[in-house]
């Protein structure tokens, strides 16, 4: 979930929130907090359908049961992404458009665990 202000015609500035949960399986199904994540982003027009991007994540991935747990600052892998969007208009009952991301994270190598630097994205706007 994002939200976005648009600062002028060419640029959008915005935070954001993710959240993963779980459910176990078929046999022991479970409820679980797998992860949450927290963004800030920036997007500036370049031509038509086009825009430069380029953001700050933060992504909790580990399971957590309460919110106390999160503060442990050590837990968190930090992202900075810079890359290029497209943004396509599609007129349908539920969704206005969709956004195509693909995304150089400056920060890949001080992950704890090694990441890819590229980072592919599909969004839709509601």
């Amino acid at each position: 979930l994002s939200v976005g202000y648009k600062l002028n015609d060419k640029s959008t500035t915005g935070i954001g929130v993710a959240y993963k949960m779980g459910y176990g399986s078929i046999q022991n199904f479970k409820i679980s907090h797998e992860g949450i994540g927290l963004r800030s982003f920036i997007d500036w027009k370049l031509k038509k359908q086009f825009f430069v991007s380029g953001g700050y994540e933060m992504n909790y991935n580990t399971v957590f049961t309460n919110l106390r747990s999160l503060q442990s600052s050590n837990e968190w892998q930090r992202s900075g992404l810079i890359g290029i969007t497209k943004k396509i208009k599609i007129k349908t009952k539920y969704v206005k458009g969709t956004n195509l991301q693909l995304l150089y994270d400056v920060l890949h190598n001080n992950h704890v665990v090694p990441t890819q630097p590229i980072v592919f994205r599909v969004g839709y706007n509601f």
